[in-house]
Parts: C-alpha cells; structure tokens; sequence
C-alpha cells in the first residue's frame, strides 16, 4: 500500500496531488502553486532561550473552493478526500520535536476560540527542539505532546490573530465565489439549492398535481412575460429561467407589479413558482438592502450594515405578528389555518437544518 507523506501545511509538492491535476496544469487552468499551501504567517517565540518555530497556513485555495464542500470537493467538483484528509484536519495541531512529528490533534484552549468548522482549511505547526520537552510534556517514547500551561498561553496568543485572519480569507474567498455565481444566476440560488436539497425528506405536493403539460407550459412562458424574457435576444436568460424551474421544487422570480401583495404563487406540478412583489416595501426596504449587503459586504458602511441588522430584527417580528394578524380575521383560525401553520412551522425547519448542515 502507498504510504503518504502527512503535510497538513500543503508545503511538500505531493506528486499524486500533481498527478491528479496534470490536466489542469498542462492547459494552465491552474499553476502549481495552486496545489501549494498559502502562507499566512510564521513566526517564533522564546523558551528558556530556546526557539519555538510556529507556521500558519491555509490548504490551497483549489481544496475549500465554496461553503459547505466540507473539504471533500474541490473547485471542479471532483472528490478529492483520497488526496487530501481536510475534514479530519479540523481543529488540529502539528507538533515537531526536532523536526519529527509527535503530535497531530486537537490541543485544548488553543485557538483564539472554539474549533470551527472551517479550521480544517487552517494547517498549524509548532516546532520545538528537544531541550524543550520538559514544556511539551513529551513521553519518555517520544510520541505526543501537550503544551504547559504557560507555553500553552504564549502559543494561544501569538496564535489569536493568524488564525483569525486565516478564518477572514477563508470566508472572503467563498464570498467571491457566491458573488460570482450571483452574477451568472438568480437572486435566490442559495434557498433553491437548499430546498432541493430538502425536498428528498418532504411529502410530495398535492397543488397543481390535475394540470397538464400544456396548462404548465403556459403558466412558465406568461412568467417569462412578467420577466419581458420574450424575445429572441433573451433566449439563453429564458432557458435558464426554465431550467431551474426543471430542477427546483421551489423558484423564486423577483417582479415588480402594482398592489400590495407580498408575493403570488403558481402551483405546478410538485413545484412551486413564488413570485415576490419587488414593489412592496418589504422588499424595497428589507430584502433588497440585505441582498445587497450579502453580495458587495465591502461595499457597505458600518453604520449602513447596523442599520439593516436592527432593521431585519424587527422585521423578523412583522413576519409572525402579519401572519398571526391574518388568522385573527377568521372566525374560526384553527380550522381553517391549523394545518397551514403545523406544515410552514416544519418545512421552516427542514429548510433551515438544511442550511445550517451545510454551513462552516
């Protein structure tokens, strides 16, 4: 069996890492520094006269692409958990005695806070001699290490704002990612791939199930009009349109008409085209404004973005009292409405563990 080389910093050129993008490489879709870590900072501290070398580097970009891969994907979609062990890295410390590892785990109250999920993408290597060992608390067979107290807390603290700047650029780099594919695809890919995803737990649905090909072809090309994605020159904007439709049980379009309705729904064949109002001022003044946010964060001021927090808490509160507000204009709510809020309660739910699972 072939034994590889544990480099949780990416800093040795793994051949079969080379190998696995020769492709890539040879077209020049990426170089090899690509394939290297990305150097955050190094640095060194003193015990006893004594130099303790510590690294912090990031695994290459091309391995932690987009959120929620998890580190089993890479930029292409490819799995490359046989090439590299990134999820198993999460949280943990690479301790050198002399320049041989002793030591690859978890080290407590080590890092500035607790383990995240996206400190699998973050390599950390303290090296140390042997004149040490004393502070490292090393066996008598050499082989694990745990930092004293004191060196545990000289570490921590020139630890706290490498790995914090390691976890900004982490979270800066999916951000371009996402305001790429926002660029190239709707407002609401995030929820829809969500409830995609979901939908394989959920009950099929019930609305729309006696219309025929031809009644949901019409009901796609009269939004198509609403979109004004008519034309010939729209062709390839129309045939995205359906193509998400195709594969989501859930579509979300944005159009403006006059009247106050929120939004209006069209129920296809266990699919669902909810249209939202981008006329009313729920959307104008809160869904707009943190779409915005979320895809330029750079481009918004402080005070802008405390605004739209405090903003979205009350609207959060609006949400519930509206709905609760409609049911208190029926005579008899529960009846009417008790299914109604028991399945928005547990789709709610399902929609948002979905989320959260695949968030770092």
């Amino acid at each position: 069996k072939e034994i590889q080389a544990h480099d949780p910093l990416f800093l040795i050129d793994n051949p079969r890492i080379f190998n696995h993008y020769e492709k890539e490489l040879k077209s020049k879709e990426i170089s090899e520094d690509n394939l290297r870590g990305v150097d955050i900072e190094k640095g060194e501290i003193y015990i006893d006269d004594e130099k303790v070398e510590i690294q912090v580097y990031l695994a290459p970009r091309i391995f932690r692409w987009e959120e929620g891969d998890g580190g089993e994907r890479d930029k292409f979609d490819r799995d490359i958990t046989q090439l590299a062990q990134i999820k198993e890295a999460e949280g943990c410390i690479s301790l050198l005695r002399n320049g041989r590892e002793i030591y690859y785990d978890i080290v407590p109250r080590l890092l500035p806070t607790k383990v995240e999920k996206l400190d699998r993408y973050i390599g950390i290597e303290v090296s140390f001699p042997a004149t040490l060992d004393e502070y490292f608390r090393v066996r008598n067979v050499k082989k694990g290490a745990v930092p004293v107290d004191k060196l545990r807390e000289e570490i921590k603290n020139w630890l706290d704002k490498p790995v914090r700047k390691a976890r900004r650029d982490i979270r800066k780099d999916w951000g371009e990612v996402k305001k790429q594919k926002r660029s190239t695809s709707s407002n609401h890919t995030e929820a829809e791939t969500v409830a995609r995803t979901a939908q394989v737990t959920m009950p099929p649905g019930l609305a729309g199930a006696t219309l025929t090909p031809a009644d949901e072809q019409r009901l796609i090309e009269e939004l198509l009009e609403d979109l004004h994605l008519t034309d010939e020159k729209d062709s390839k904007a129309a045939d995205a349109v359906r193509d998400r439709i195709s594969k989501n049980p859930v579509t979300i379009e944005d159009i403006p008409w006059p009247g106050k309705e929120l939004f209006e729904i069209e129920h296809l064949n266990n699919k669902v085209i909810l249209k939202l109002n981008s006329r009313h001022l729920f959307y104008k003044e809160v869904l707009l404004p943190l779409k915005t946010w979320a895809s330029q964060p750079d481009a918004v001021e402080v005070d802008d973005l405390s605004r739209i927090t405090l903003r979205l808490s009350a609207v959060i509160d609006f949400i519930f009292m509206a709905y609760a507000k409609a049911e208190n204009m029926h005579r008899d709510p529960e009846n009417q409405y008790g299914d109604l809020r028991r399945d928005w309660s547990y789709f709610m739910n399902t929609y948002l563990r979905e989320f959260l699972a695949h968030q770092e």
